[in-house]
């Protein structure tokens, strides 16, 4: 979610980044110190996302609270919730970085790929985004037939369809910054996006009400692209381009349909619960998007690590051996990482919510609700972070793989199954039952398949889970006790309970000897050394 010192240090991650991507990345302590290394820069900069990605929704939930407003808007929203892991994250990754990491080791540049592809690749996004502008009432009444104000909704839907056009631009200049090691600077995007919502929400919001959130995702997304242009033209040239994408490339585009159909589906669960939720009391979408907005920061923040590692994953296409320990170190650090932040939010949920949204149109009632979904939404998190680590893997071999697909569709079946036949009896909550089961499906069919693509030990990660899932839960009880003898208050409550919990969990797993935990700290420790040593210098 001073500017001159943070952007010193982004140019500096970035140059570092850069000569790193050029080595083989093992998977020796030296070479994980390494991607550690990156990923807490990169960590860095997703807090600062993740932290104006929370005051963008809490902003949100003040001037307009959880209403029928709300709900259309979010609608609209579905748009660029789509894009994001179509265009940038998901697809656009996966077939893109392993090609430019291939391009990049043959010759040293990849200014050849962008010259064939990307004018083409500009092309189809406007026409993409044109179609959908045109479709936006059909649109509309397909992903939530029972919203309250259709009209807000379509007109929101429009000026939001132009993130299709911005951010597939800005996923293909971040596939080739990540190609070329520049993880920092092509993380620094989502805190433009959010800056422009946050800039036009708040300049417009009496004027125009919420459509002035759904005119800051258009906003937000140009940015996005704007703030990557600088780093990307010292990669490659722009000099040369071709207007028609040659039959090679074409062919090799054809991966794209797997991975398309990966993305698709599971995005197809946020279209069923904004269909569903439509069907609900008004406000129903909007408790459901505000629970899961808090409960992804940890998942943002856990998933790092692997992000920064998928290139070098792409690296290793021709050593199985190599790709599976890999698989088993990434899959055991994301585990790591996220236990603390579900228990932390089981025991959490209410003073979480109600230091970020209650205020404004937000009231307790809201609190309430939001709190309950978000306990149920975030038991989903362990699969969802093991999902994006086994889809990562299972994707960084080169050509078309439809089994992530596979598990989009089981995770789907099992999301509507729930969603529809618990709606009456849960209201909202079903919404997030269906998510969390439908995710940790999906991440069960993955795992299952990864054979396929490098040796790795399951049993040793269920291990590892039944060792650490009950040192998570200890660290937690270990706050919610601790903030019993601590003044009331959201704030101190949970600074306090989160603080507490990422302690003891780290102390536990570190005593009983997690490697990835000694590992963590150690990095940790260096960060925070090598910023000590930094401000003294500044200081003299």
């Amino acid at each position: 979610m001073g500017n001159g010192s943070a952007d010193e240090g982004i140019n500096t991650a970035d140059s570092t980044d850069a000569q790193t991507s050029r080595q083989n990345v093992s998977v020796g302590v030296e070479g994980r110190n390494r991607l550690f290394g990156t990923a807490v820069a990169v960590a860095g900069m997703s807090m600062l996302s993740s932290a104006l990605g929370l005051v963008r929704d809490l902003s949100l939930a003040g001037f307009f609270g959880a209403s029928g407003d709300t709900d259309a808007f979010l609608v609209a929203w579905t748009i660029p919730e789509t894009a994001t892991p179509l265009l940038m994250e998901g697809a656009m990754t996966y077939l893109l970085v392993p090609v430019l990491v291939a391009e990049l080791t043959r010759a040293g540049s990849v200014t050849r790929i962008v010259q064939i592809t990307m004018v083409p690749f500009v092309a189809t996004l406007a026409l993409l985004t044109a179609s959908t502008i045109l479709a936006s009432p059909i649109l509309v009444d397909a992903l939530a037939p029972g919203v309250s104000d259709r009209a807000l909704a379509i007109r929101c839907f429009r000026v939001a369809c132009l993130t299709v056009l911005f951010m597939g631009l800005a996923g293909y200049l971040m596939a080739t910054l990540r190609a070329n090691g520049s993880f920092v600077r092509a993380a620094s995007t989502y805190a433009a996006y959010n800056v422009g919502i946050l800039v036009t929400m708040y300049a417009l919001h009496v004027q125009l009400g919420v459509f002035s959130a759904a005119l800051g995702l258009a906003v937000g997304s140009a940015l996005m692209v704007a703030v990557q242009i600088p780093r990307f033209i010292k990669f490659t040239s722009l000099r040369g381009m071709h207007w028609l994408m040659n039959r090679r490339v074409l062919l090799a585009a054809a991966s794209f349909i797997p991975i398309a159909a990966y993305t698709l589906g599971r995005q197809g669960q946020i279209f069923v619960e904004r269909v569903v939720g439509s069907m609900l009391d008004p406000g129903a979408i909007s408790y459901m998007n505000y629970a899961s907005k808090v409960a992804q920061v940890p998942m943002l923040l856990a998933i790092t690590g692997a992000a920064v590692a998928f290139p070098s994953m792409a690296r290793s296409e021709g050593s199985s051996t190599e790709l599976g320990a890999r698989a088993d170190h990434e899959l055991r650090q994301v585990v790591l990482l996220i236990l603390p932040g579900i228990t932390f939010l089981l025991l959490f949920a209410e003073p979480s919510v109600a230091l970020l949204f209650q205020r404004g149109a937000f009231d307790a009632g809201d609190t309430i609700v939001t709190a309950g979904v978000m306990r149920f939404y975030s038991v989903g998190l362990l699969g969802q972070v093991l999902t994006v680590v086994g889809t990562l893997l299972h994707f960084s071999r080169r050509g078309a793989t439809w089994f992530p697909a596979t598990a989009a569709v089981a995770a789907l079946a099992v999301t509507v199954t729930l969603d529809v036949s618990l709606m009456h009896v849960l209201g909202v909550k079903a919404l997030a039952v269906g998510n969390a089961a439908g995710i940790s499906v999906a991440a069960v069919v993955l795992l299952g398949g990864l054979g396929r693509v490098a040796p790795w030990r399951p049993s040793e990660l269920a291990r590892f889970l039944l060792l650490v899932t009950p040192l998570a839960l200890a660290a937690a009880g270990c706050a919610w006790f601790v903030c019993r003898f601590v003044p009331t208050g959201n704030a101190i409550q949970v600074v306090v309970g989160g603080v507490v919990t990422l302690i003891v969990f780290f102390l536990l797993t570190a005593v009983i000897g997690v490697r990835e935990a000694r590992e963590l700290v150690k990095v940790g420790v260096a960060v925070v050394n090598r910023g000590l040593r930094t401000v003294r210098k500044e200081a003299r």
